[in-house]
């Protein structure tokens, strides 16, 4: 038997996984200054952890945009999709 899958757009496929993710409070090692959140009322942010694998670290990849893929139930998952796509302050990367 042949399968065949198609995807809407281009797909660029990187050596990385989400190790961790979490929505909680503002954490207190986060630069809220720099990210300019004082004035937007944040009391809440979502952490996501990505580990490399196969290589020893993130900058050495090319990664310009990072697309992430919701699953769970339909509830929870445009939940989600809500907060990121409305109620997005602003974002940060770290390496360490």
């Amino acid at each position: 038997m042949t399968c065949s899958y198609t995807t809407a757009h281009d797909v660029v496929l990187h050596p990385l996984r989400i190790s961790e993710a979490s929505l909680g409070g503002v954490p207190g090692d986060l630069p809220s200054g720099e990210l300019k959140l004082g004035g937007l009322g944040a009391v809440s942010a979502l952490r996501i952890r990505i580990s490399c694998e196969g290589i020893s670290s993130l900058s050495q990849l090319s990664v310009d945009d990072l697309m992430l893929f919701l699953s769970g139930p339909d509830i929870q998952a445009l939940k989600l999709l809500e907060l990121l796509m409305q109620h997005r302050g602003g974002h940060r990367a770290a390496v360490g």
